[in-house]
């Protein structure tokens, strides 16, 4: 087998997990909207995130899989780069705590071993 071959099929497989792991998670993600009562409510980082990832997609995929707000109004928030001057301090900082908490939260859940990780 060549090398385009192997590469083609590592490139295949690849994509069927991917397929596989959207599949679950659109399921999954239905499963626990059922659940819910009422609307969900949002902080202004959720929808910057959303926003984000559907300005990727584009409407037509938000279409098929957006159950959290209707594919214009995830569209319509505010996303990277369109925040200007105070709110987008504000918002950097609220990731960046919430990243920080995270990273702490889990180097303290993981056994570093000796010789792997050097401080500087």
């Amino acid at each position: 087998m060549d090398w385009k071959q192997l590469l083609g099929s590592r490139r295949e497989s690849i994509d069927q997990e991917l397929r596989l792991r959207n599949a679950y998670l659109a399921t999954e993600n239905r499963i626990l909207r059922q659940q819910i009562n009422g609307r969900v409510q949002l902080r202004d980082s959720d929808r910057k995130v959303l926003a984000e990832i559907g300005q990727k997609l584009g409407k037509k995929a938000l279409e098929e899989i957006a159950t959290i707000a209707k594919p214009d109004t995830i569209l319509a928030w505010p996303h990277e780069g369109s925040h200007t001057g105070e709110s987008a301090r504000v918002e950097t900082q609220t990731v960046g705590s919430a990243t920080m908490r995270w990273l702490l939260a889990n180097e303290a859940s993981t056994t570093v071993k000796p010789g792997l990780c050097h401080s500087r």
